[in-house]
């Protein structure tokens, strides 16, 4: 694992537990104090994704050599599903639980970072592969992709509220960045384990099943 990766998805979860409060108190005052402080925090989160991009290749020697210059500020604005996000918050104030709110947040910032990501990718012809990183401790869905490496073009799987990111690469140092499932789950604790896998697939796994057989 890549020491500029594990940094990179520390630094989102903090910059998305600060939107999350941010996100929190605006939503007390007006659906516009809302709109403006997610709208704010998807900038900072596309642009650190795109940073961070540059300084995972650094690490492993790829050459940081864009044809096009992104612009952050263009995917802010705008939900998972392609409506403006306005019209999204706006069905969060008034009909999601506190916990609803949160995963709909979320999700918005994690995606636009996933974005910035593969635009990064798509602007630098070094880059033909990324493989994913976990943010533990990960749910089973995830854990299991763990390490896969990937087409640049091939859409990065998530699902609501996930915090995986993709690490730029290419053909020649894709295979020094392979995590295993097993080595995932190796990582995370005991009832981390419960709950990603549930007490049984834990146990199972511990005694040497497939992590991808349990949870497929």
């Amino acid at each position: 694992m890549l020491a500029t990766s594990v940094r990179h998805y520390r630094d989102r979860r903090l910059m998305v537990a600060a939107a999350l409060l941010a996100a929190r108190a605006a939503s007390r005052r007006s659906l516009d104090a809302l709109l403006a402080a997610v709208v704010t925090a998807q900038v900072v989160v596309a642009e650190s994704a795109i940073e961070a991009g540059s300084v995972m290749l650094a690490e492993q020697g790829i050459r940081d050599d864009p044809v096009a210059e992104i612009v952050p500020a263009a995917l802010a604005g705008w939900a998972s599903d392609g409506r403006l996000l306005r019209g999204l918050l706006d069905y969060a104030l008034r009909t999601a639980t506190d916990a609803e709110f949160d995963r709909i947040v979320a999700t918005q910032l994690q995606d636009v970072a996933r974005q910035g990501e593969a635009l990064f990718r798509a602007a630098q012809p070094a880059v033909t592969r990324y493989t994913r990183a976990l943010s533990l401790p990960s749910c089973g869905r995830c854990v299991v992709l763990a390490g896969r490496v990937e087409r640049s073009d091939v859409a990065f799987q998530r699902h609501p509220n996930c915090d995986c990111v993709s690490v730029p690469t290419d053909g020649k140092h894709a295979p020094w960045l392979v995590v295993s499932p097993r080595d995932a789950y190796e990582a995370m604790g005991a009832r981390d384990r419960e709950r990603a896998f549930t007490v049984a697939g834990a146990e199972a796994i511990r005694l040497g099943a497939d992590p991808v057989q349990v949870v497929n």
